[in-house]
């Protein structure tokens, strides 16, 4: 038997930001120099109602 950690997250992006638009949230995480990958996937996550990240 091989004890493996596990993490699991849940994110409800449902309500978090509904009252900001997407692309202002966009332009300020690029403003703080968030790199282009990690704002494409936070455009992913937006864009799609389910998502899921898997870590290992």
């Amino acid at each position: 038997l091989v004890k493996d950690d596990s993490y699991m997250l849940f994110l409800d992006f449902y309500k978090a930001f509904d009252s900001i638009e997407h692309d202002f949230i966009f332009k300020t995480l690029e403003k703080f120099g968030f790199g282009d990958l990690f704002i494409k996937t936070v455009k992913t996550l937006y864009a799609h109602g389910n998502s899921s990240i898997k870590l290992k």
